[in-house]
């Protein structure tokens, strides 16, 4: 995944930094914000290879929004969804979104990414 810009959204500080080293290790390039929020607001400030989320996050919009939101700005733009409290039958997602649930291993989460990323953008 070298060089590939990747967008984590994960509110709880050690797990967003966990999150950014092991996919930093893959040789991607990783922008960690807090917030849905704050995710959403970076979708058109850079070209994304793949957005990584949590469910919940503080404020007004979530994972699923920033999903969705995600589609429609970009329509192939491959998002991943993971939560410890949810299924990926609690919401509907968009076709080039998957859902992955906590805890989750380092390898699973890798290769969900890295298919994601490339896959034909849209079969995430």
């Amino acid at each position: 995944m070298i060089g590939k810009r990747i967008l984590v959204v994960e509110d709880e500080p050690a797990l967003r930094e966990f999150l950014s080293l092991i996919i930093e290790e893959t040789g991607a390039r990783v922008m960690a914000v807090e917030t849905a929020t704050e995710g959403i607001r970076q979708l058109d400030k850079q070209p994304w290879a793949a957005v990584v989320t949590d469910v919940r996050t503080p404020g007004p919009f979530d994972g699923w929004d920033l999903a969705w939101m995600a589609y429609e700005q970009c329509p192939c733009l491959p998002v991943i969804v993971m939560s410890g409290g949810y299924s990926k039958v609690d919401m509907p997602l968009p076709p080039t979104a998957a859902f992955i649930g906590k805890p989750w291993s380092i390898d699973d989460m890798i290769c969900l990414l890295m298919r994601c990323t490339t896959a034909d953008q849209g079969t995430c």
